[in-house]
Parts: C-alpha cells; structure tokens; sequence
C-alpha cells in the first residue's frame, strides 16, 4: 500500500470516528449525568448538606436541572444529526437503528464506542459555536474578538483607496473572519 492510499485510510477512519462521536453524544452525556447523580446519591448525609439543592436528588431544584439537562442532550443530539445528515452520513438514529437490526449475534460484536477524548471535542464544538454563534455567546464573543478587532483597525485601518487583507489563520468557525468582513476588510483562512 502506497503512502498516498495510507494516508487516505487515515483520514476515512478520522472522519468515521468524528461521525461516530457525533452519533454517540447524548448517550455519552445521559451516562455521565446518571453517575455524578449516582456518585451524588452515594455521598453520606452528612455532606450531602453541603450540597445545592439542584444536586440532591428529589427536590424540586433537581428535577427541573435534571429535566434541563436531558432536554440540552436532546437537542444537542438533534443538531449533530442534522449536521451528520447534511454530510449524507448516517444519523444517531439510523446508525442506532441498524444496530439493532444487525445486532451483536449478526455483527458478532458490539457497539464500538469512542473514546470520551472525542467527546470532549465534540463538546468543544458545541461550546465554540454558542459562543460564535448565538444570542448567549455574545458577552463572551466581545471579550474574545474585540481586541482583536480593535486592534486590526488601529494598525490596519481602511481607506477608500485600497482595501486591506486580514488573515485569520486557525479560523475556527469564521465568526472573527466575518467580523472583519463586515468591516470591510478582505479575509483569508
């Protein structure tokens, strides 16, 4: 096998681990929520006292995190699907679906499962694009990307003469570049 062809299978095992992380989420996220809830449970009285209620299991405060919490899985999950789904790859749903149909005596193993490494990149995605991308992110948007705009039309400013190039090396998910665009200013990644 050339390097070329190495290389290749590399990336399309990367890629269906990325999908698989994707598709894996909200169970990745109910199974940690029910054992903080476990390891909460188990603690003795004596300091569980300590706690707030919204983490002692039964009173009001924790229902209602404990019913926010599954409700943010949920759609988070809904929207990896939709990204999984607009890259013509299976969902959470399909993928679950013909695993059952399959089922571990067809397949003659089980689920491969990813490493919580993954999921914690796909967190990271998740929390980049609320805070790149929405109402709730803009508060730390500003701290983040102001400076450096401020600091691109300080030592770059515009004139009507020229226009000015800014690259955004690393643009994560393109908020700043388009910050810069809106300014005028013409961006590379």
């Amino acid at each position: 096998m050339n390097q070329s062809q190495q290389l290749e299978d590399e990336e399309k095992r990367h890629f269906e681990n990325v999908c698989d992380a994707y598709r894996q989420y909200a169970t990745f996220m109910r199974c940690g929520r029910e054992d903080r809830i476990a390891r909460f449970t188990a603690l003795p009285d004596t300091q569980k006292r300590f706690l707030p209620q919204s983490l002692i299991e039964g009173t009001t405060q924790f229902k209602e995190r404990s019913n926010l919490m599954a409700n943010a899985e949920v759609r988070n999950q809904f929207f990896l699907d939709c990204v999984l789904n607009y890259t013509g790859v299976s969902n959470s749903q399909q993928w679950q679906t013909n695993i059952t149909k399959k089922g571990k005596e067809a397949t003659g193993k089980g689920i491969d499962w990813v490493t919580s490494e993954s999921i914690s990149k796909v967190q990271s995605v998740l929390k980049s694009l609320m805070r790149d991308w929405s109402v709730e992110g803009e508060q730390e948007r500003s701290v983040c990307y102001d400076p450096v705009i401020n600091a691109v039309r300080k030592y770059a400013p515009l004139n009507q003469k020229s226009t000015k190039k800014v690259c955004v090396p690393g643009a994560g998910l393109g908020r700043l570049a388009l910050e810069l665009r809106s300014y005028g200013y013409e961006v590379c990644a």
